[in-house]
């Protein structure tokens, strides 16, 4: 049994949770299942004021020992082999399910047995484990009702043979009492650094950008471009194109200006002669709108 009197400053104690700063109202378990090597608790946390309830994911030590998580290499095993093996794990009140989207090539199906497990040390909301070097785990710890974005977005690119992000793998959800996305595993895919401290130490190395970056600049547009008609999926209600408003692209185009007001007074003091373009660059925008208008109908979007 969970020591629900303890569970309030336990819950504070930990990075991952939202409420830090609210006052707890109470605690209580709306869900649980008890795993060889770990008991998951679903709990739902009510504030004192105005503040809505909070769903937590709390996978824990399965004995009656002081509350601490459960997040050995023994406990991620276990939470890998439910996805891994499409297990149906009965909780209180429903089902913890397993699920894949892989294909034949996946890393979730050339992992060993017992492949080596480490857990990311830069997290916030969410808790990410590495089997493998391949496969990636992220845990999510506030819990949604219902499908996750990321499930549901992932589920359609691969649906749709999208491969410019890393594959989504397989995910885990509860159903019944609690309908909600507990964990998503992608490919693992190890980077250097991110895209905008890459493009920033090239502006630092030379003031003028070099060709070789602005044509990966370019590709960058052109996945974008592949990723929102990946998206674009009549077929599926939920992804199905909206029109776009003139008032959408007075916002987007006020948005830009305003972005490059920002951009010319920030960096103004690093490139001297940007302040110099500030009116060329204000022009371009203003003369790229009418083309957009003029080339949503040729990507099969109208403007209302």
């Amino acid at each position: 049994m969970l020591d629900l009197e303890a569970l309030p400053d336990w819950l504070r104690r930990q990075r991952w949770f939202g409420g830090k700063g609210t006052p707890i109202a109470a605690v209580r378990v709306v869900d649980e299942a008890r795993l060889e090597a770990l008991h998951v608790a679903t709990i739902e946390v009510r504030y004192d004021g105005d503040r809505p309830a909070e769903r937590y994911l709390l996978p824990l030590k399965p004995d009656d020992a002081p509350l601490e998580e459960a997040l050995d290499e023994q406990a991620c095993l276990a939470i890998l082999a439910i996805l891994r093996g499409r297990g149906v794990i009965q909780t209180r009140g429903g089902t913890l399910r397993g699920e894949r989207f892989d294909g034949p090539d996946s890393p979730l199906s050339s992992l060993s047995e017992r492949p080596t497990v480490r857990r990311l040390s830069v997290e916030q909301s969410n808790t990410s484990l590495v089997f493998g070097d391949a496969v990636i785990l992220k845990l999510i710890r506030k819990l949604d009702q219902g499908k996750s974005p990321e499930l549901e977005i992932g589920a359609l690119l691969a649906r749709r043979g999208f491969r410019s992000t890393p594959a989504l793998l397989g995910a885990l959800s509860l159903e019944g009492k609690v309908e909600a996305t507990v964990a998503v595993a992608h490919r693992f895919v190890r980077v250097e650094t991110d895209g905008w401290s890459y493009v920033v130490d090239a502006f630092m190395k030379d003031a003028v950008p070099p060709a070789a970056l602005l044509g990966e600049i370019r590709e960058l547009g052109a996945r974008v471009g592949e990723l929102h008609s990946a998206l674009a999926a009549p077929d599926e209600a939920a992804f199905a194109p909206e029109p776009i408003r003139r008032e959408d692209l007075e916002r987007w185009t006020l948005g830009l200006l305003s972005e490059l007001d920002r951009t010319v007074r920030v960096a103004g003091s690093v490139v001297p002669d940007l302040q110099s373009r500030k009116d060329a660059l204000r022009a371009r925008i203003e003369v790229e709108v009418p083309r957009w208008k003029q080339l949503i109908p040729e990507i099969g979007l109208k403007v209302e």
